[in-house]
């Protein structure tokens, strides 16, 4: 029976001119057989320095302090529980996920060096961080979160200005499937 429902809900997506057909799971494991699937776990990019200027340059509210692994590990999950509430198919991180990022062993580095972290704050309040390496002449980004606008911005000019003309790359976790 299941089967039938899932094949009329793609010939009728098909029939509509759908792209793409999105499924939304509690047991993501069976669902496999019917052609679904992740469709990422995470993006990478890269720009020059020189192509990182914004448009218009607004005075933040807050400001970016630098903030020690323990304090990460304590912080940074309720930023990025914040950051994702209203995100359909979000994926809370599992405390692993964060133990991982704390523990910055060096065998996952790849020749960068260790993590360095570093939240945005409003009157004290968290409402975005960054986690970030270096790596020779490119300033990684590997994990950006923001609850407000206003901070995603503040963190990436904080980024752009600390790469200080070094190559900006991101390897961006996804907060959904």
């Amino acid at each position: 029976m299941f089967t039938d429902l899932i094949d009329h809900q793609l010939q009728d997506f098909h029939r509509r001119g759908e792209a793409l057909a999105g499924l939304t799971v509690s047991e993501a494991t069976i669902y496999g057989r019917y052609g679904y699937g992740i469709s990422t776990l995470s993006e990478s990019w890269s720009i020059g320095w020189r192509h990182t200027a914004f448009a218009r340059e607004d005075e933040p509210k807050g400001r970016v302090a630098f903030v020690q692994p323990d304090d990460m590990r304590r912080r940074f999950p309720e930023i990025y529980r914040r950051a994702t509430a209203g995100r359909p198919g979000a994926v809370q991180r599992p405390d692993a996920d964060w133990d991982e990022i704390l523990a910055d062993k060096e065998r996952h580095r790849n020749g960068a060096s260790a993590f360095f972290h570093v939240v945005y704050e409003v009157d004290g309040d968290p409402e975005g961080y960054a986690s970030c390496r270096l790596k020779g002449d490119n300033f990684v980004v590997h994990g950006l979160m923001a609850a407000t606008d206003e901070a995603h911005a503040a963190l990436w000019r904080y980024d752009r200005l600390r790469s200080n003309g070094r190559q900006l790359t991101t390897r961006k976790e996804s907060a959904g499937w």
